[in-house]
This record gives structure tokens, sequence and C-alpha cells, in this order.
């Protein structure tokens, strides 16, 4: 027996003498290598205006050509993230009723001088026209002035815009997002889900409010705060300098992302939007989409869904990709296109005459089960990851 407590009294010491210096250690290890007030901003002054000033032609150009001023059409919007507190402006719509029996907001994420692309899409995809549906574009200041005039005339004649009075560049593409989530939080809440999607991107509208009916909406019943698409497991960010998505450690300290969602296309519940707008303030600005599916919604407690056979990102019809038991409605609903508006039409073509089988080996997991092993093997390890750097 003595020797039993000699052995128990061993492994305790042991098991302190391990612990004690991890205590003791572990917030000089954090202090030393993580930036930790980069994700943690909790008052005005921790925030830093923006440096990087825009130099596109404003909207309220125009009236220097004798056109009508905009200014009495703007709402100020107020951006926060740790590294930027800046205000800039959305448009306003003229019909303050335009989304009363809209089950679906989708925006579509364009460069201002996409006038082909932007006309292809109205041709195509866009072309169905229900009240259960609000489409817009989203475009900020163009870099040519001539394009200002080119931009007004295009809303006159379609109304189909959503106008921000910031810099439209890559580099500010979260801006972009985050435009499209305000506008559509403040004119169009009725609106129970919101579809993002790249204009490089088609997506079958009609079979979208399908599956909605069908599947996602019992899943936001249960998971109010939730967002479908295409999930992405352990990515590390890109630290090379000469690409355009590249992350310094100051900007994002961990070696992986959480597990994150497509950027073409994906699907939010209006409770997702409202959460994402909430928690900016907690994040430092980042490529789009692991910013706002992925870091933002692990912070904010957003459930994602994995749906990749309905957000496919990649070419190719098979038809054994599934589809409705009942009805035979295919499950691919979004496809990736191109830039080319002759592109743009014949994918829109080709997913919306796709037909599927059900292959003999086919087979559907659960709600529950469909984000799999690999989500929370994931996740495990980005929790890991951060375990002394914390987000």
């Amino acid at each position: 027996m003595f020797r039993y407590k000699r052995k128990l009294r061993l492994i305790l010491i042991c098991l302190l003498c391990l612990t004690i210096p991890l205590f003791i250690l572990y917030p000089l290890i954090t202090y030393t290598f993580c930036d930790r007030h980069k994700f943690h901003a909790n008052t005005l002054d921790d925030y830093s205006t923006s440096t990087d000033f825009d130099v596109f032609p404003s909207f309220s150009d125009l009236a220097l050509n004798g056109t009508q001023h905009w200014s009495s059409k703007w709402q100020q919007v107020e951006t926060r993230f740790v590294n930027l507190r800046q205000f800039y402006n959305i448009s306003v719509p003229k019909n303050a009723k335009l989304c009363e029996n809209a089950q679906l907001f989708v925006f579509v994420v364009c460069k201002a001088d996409a006038f082909a692309q932007r006309n292809a899409i109205r041709k195509s995809w866009m072309a169905t026209k229900t009240d259960k549906v609000i489409s817009r574009f989203v475009v900020g200041r163009p870099e040519k002035s001539s394009h200002l005039l080119a931009l007004y005339d295009e809303q006159n004649q379609h109304g189909d815009m959503i106008f921000y009075d910031m810099d439209d560049t890559y580099k500010k593409l979260y801006l972009k997002t985050h435009a499209a989530f305000h506008w559509y939080q403040s004119f169009c809440p009725e609106a129970k889900f919101v579809l993002k999607i790249d204009a490089d991107t088609v997506a079958d509208l009609q079979r979208l409010l399908f599956w909605i009916e069908k599947k996602f909406e019992s899943i936001r019943k249960r998971h109010p705060a939730v967002i479908f698409g295409s999930m992405h497991y352990g990515v590390s960010p890109d630290r090379n300098i000469f690409y355009k998505n590249h992350v310094t450690h100051e900007e994002y300290f961990p070696s992986f992302y959480p597990p994150y969602l497509s950027g073409p296309s994906y699907l939010l519940s209006s409770q997702a939007v409202s959460i994402l707008l909430k928690n900016t303030y907690r994040v430092h600005t980042l490529p789009e989409d692991v910013l706002y599916t992925g870091i933002l919604a692990y912070l904010s407690g957003i459930r994602l869904q994995d749906e990749w056979r309905h957000f496919q990102t990649y070419d190719g019809f098979s038809p054994y990709l599934g589809c409705d038991p009942t009805d035979g409605t295919p499950l691919k609903t979004i496809a990736p296109a191109s830039a080319e508006p002759a592109k743009i039409a014949q994918v829109y073509i080709n997913l919306h005459n796709f037909q599927c089988q059900n292959s003999f080996f086919d087979f559907h997991l659960n709600d529950d089960v469909s984000n799999g092993i690999s989500y929370y093997k994931t996740l495990l390890g980005f929790r890991l990851n951060i375990l002394f750097c914390p987000l």
C-alpha cells in the first residue's frame, strides 16, 4: 500500500512540475509572440482612422457635369474594425417597400466598370422576376470619371444597383460586403435569407428558392444564425507579399484560419448578418470570405453549414451530383462561370437545363452530420493553434 501511495505522490509532483511553469510562462508567451490587442479593441480610443485614402472620383462629382446631385439620397454608415474606423455613404432606394414580400435578398459583387458583365447577368440568371427575390449589384467609386455618368444612366435604366461612396478596389472588398449587409438591414430586412454571389458566378434563383423552402428554412429555424456554402478546411494565411491575398503576422498571427466558406457564393440567415455587423470591431480587416464566414463567424458563434453540392466551386455538370428524390430537382444550384458575358449566359443555360440522377452509391448525410468529421477535426486543430495566441 505504501508503495502505491509513493507512486501516486510522485505522479502528482510531476504533474505540478509541468503545470506550474505553464501557468507562469503563459502570459510571457502570449505577450511576446501574440499581437493580442489587434483582436480586442473595446473603446473608441483603440481604433485608428483609415490612412488608405480614397483617390477615385466621387459620385458627388456628377454635380459638376450638371447632373442631378445624389447627396440627398445617401445614408451614412459607420464601419469599425480593429485597425479601421471610417464613415461612408450608401445609396437609398426610391421604393421604401420594395422588400415587403421578399424571401431572398441577392447582392452581386462586381467592379464598377463591369458594364457588359452586369448586362449579361440581367439577361441570364437575374432575368427571373418574382416578388420573392430582390437582386442588386453593389458598386463603389469607379476609377475613371467618365464611368460616373455611365453608372448614373445605368441606374436610371435598371434601378438595380447599390452605390457606396468608397473606392471600388480588391483591397477594399470587405467594405463592399459590409455596405451590402448594411443596405440589407436598412432597406430589406423582411427577407429571411441573403445570398452573396460574385459576378463571375451564376445561380438558378428558382432552384435556390426551392431548396430554401425544402431544406434551408428548417435548418434556419433550428439554428437562427447560420451560413450555408462550400467549406474550406485547414487553410493557412498567405504570407507571400507578392500575392494579392497576403496577410501579415500583425494582421493575423495564428498559422491556420478557422473553417470558412468559399467566397464566390454563400447564403446567410438574417440573424447571421446582424451578428456579423455587430462584431466587426473585434477583428482586423482581412480577405473578405475568411473575414466574415471564418473568423467573425467563429468569434460570434455562427453555425457554418457545408452544402458544397448546392454551392459548387468547380466546373462540370456530372449527372451524379444528386437531386431531390421526389421531383428530381438538382442539388447543384450555383456554379462558377467567367467574367466574359458570353460564358455567363452559356453556364446559366447549362445550369438551368441541368438534369441529374441519383447513383446507386449516392447518399446524403443529415443536417447535423453534414459538416462532418473534417469540420470538427479542423476546428479542434485551429483551437489548439490559438491556445497561446487567442483571437
